[in-house]
């Protein structure tokens, strides 16, 4: 039976019948880029005006060393 799952959630779904879903690992071979957000939401003056005036609510914060990661990365099968 195929249930209908939110897109966000591509193959990250418990499964009812017990089978076992793609691992994470396998999932990061296989698995298309989220789509970006559509041009009119980037140009929208409200948003960019907010963004713009309260950086401080956007930051950015990661234990990653992004650097190194995308080292690492670089040879992934999925680029």
């Amino acid at each position: 039976m195929h249930m209908l799952q939110p897109r966000y959630l591509r193959y990250n779904l418990w499964r009812t019948d017990g089978s076992l879903s793609m691992s994470a690992a396998n999932w990061t071979i296989y698995a298309s880029p989220l789509p970006p957000p559509p041009d009119v939401e980037l140009a929208n003056p409200v948003v960019t005006s907010t963004i713009k005036s309260h950086p401080h609510l956007f930051k950015i914060v990661t234990p990653i060393n992004v650097d190194h990661f995308e080292d690492l990365l670089s040879a992934h099968p999925n680029c």
